[in-house]
């Protein structure tokens, strides 16, 4: 790929290469080119490299791509920021690495740090991975993104909160081996 090629062109000849001529390797070698020689930082075509590794079945790629994805989105806020933090968990979530996937999420939380679904995996990946300590951080950093009772009548948020509470006393006690820890949780849930 020449530096001289608008990356509007780039990512023509990537698609035609994909959708009509049915070549896939080619298309990812142009948007490769794209990105190293013209437009690092080009959004459409990190997402047209991620989705093309992600049908081929290939999820670290994938995935290393959809974090490079999030970079120019911090850089520059946008909408676009959700976005790629979402497609960094979406290709995570079906890598067979599981410290590999913990990292991806804890990149996606350094970007977005309210990212439910990343909190969410990396909470269940830590306990895959027997880190109590962190997975119970991890825990109560989604307990307190719930909105508390005074702040909301919502049923819904009453019993994620109690949820929540009732999973961090059950690890401490079972996991940390903290029973007085583990009774001011359960004292909490009730």
């Amino acid at each position: 790929m020449t530096p001289n090629v608008p990356p509007a062109i780039a990512m023509e000849r990537a698609e035609l290469l994909e959708q009509k001529l049915g070549a896939p390797d080619d298309s990812i070698r142009v948007l490769e080119g794209l990105l190293r020689d013209i437009n690092p930082n080009h959004f459409e075509a990190h997402t047209a490299l991620r989705r093309q590794h992600e049908a081929r079945g290939d999820f670290e790629s994938a995935v290393r791509i959809a974090e490079r994805e999030m970079f120019p989105c911090h850089q520059i806020p946008s909408a676009r920021s959700p976005a790629a933090s979402r497609s960094v968990s979406s290709a995570a979530n079906r890598l067979a690495n599981p410290t590999r996937a913990l990292q991806a999420f804890k990149r996606v939380l350094e970007l977005d740090a309210d990212q439910e679904e990343a909190l969410a995996s990396a909470a269940d990946l830590l306990a895959r991975l027997g880190r109590w300590k962190e997975h119970v951080a991890m825990l109560e950093r989604m307990l307190h993104r719930v909105p508390a009772r005074e702040a909301s009548s919502s049923q819904d948020h009453a019993e994620e909160r109690r949820h929540l509470v009732q999973r961090i006393a059950a690890a401490t006690a079972d996991k940390l081996n903290d029973p007085k820890g583990a009774f001011r949780w359960w004292r909490r849930a009730h």
